[in-house]
């Protein structure tokens, strides 16, 4: 539910609290600190319904190719908890992601027999693609909500 920053300040510390900790979020996350961040204007209410909103649309694709990239798929199960995917299905999409990565990993070293310290330079090229796509979003995004603020 959208929801614009004057309501949300209005909402009750001991219900937002409640929301907070029944989807699991960090105790450092409670109504005064996420109220703060709304008031300086850091966080909208907005921003957060849209991104619960993303991963539930997105749920099946984001853990799926999430274990296949490197860095992303040691944190995707964090979004998945915080919206509590199912168990099974995150259970599922966790190995076919893990099988799809290690599968490749295993065939490169598999073809390259003795010769498999060759495959590590195309997986630390791999990676640091990932890191500098990373990079890019994120400044992205940062030059998207300042250039919203001005």
């Amino acid at each position: 539910k959208a929801m614009d920053s004057k309501a949300f300040m209005k909402l009750s510390d001991g219900k937002l609290n409640q929301y907070l900790k029944s989807n699991g979020f960090q105790e450092k996350y409670r109504a005064q600190n996420v109220k703060q961040l709304v008031q300086a204007g850091t966080v909208k209410p907005a921003d957060l319904a849209r991104a619960e909103q993303w991963f539930d649309r997105h749920a099946v694709a984001a853990v799926l190719l999430g274990r296949c990239v490197p860095l992303i798929r040691s944190v995707v199960s964090v979004p998945a908890g915080f919206r509590r995917m199912p168990l099974v299905p995150f259970i599922a999409y966790t190995a076919l992601g893990s099988a799809v990565w290690n599968t490749a990993l295993i065939g490169a070293g598999a073809a390259l027999g003795n010769q498999w310290e060759n495959v590590e330079p195309y997986v630390a090229i791999l990676q640091w693609l990932v890191i500098a796509a990373i990079a890019l979003f994120l400044t992205w995004f940062v030059y998207g909500k300042i250039r919203r603020r001005v």
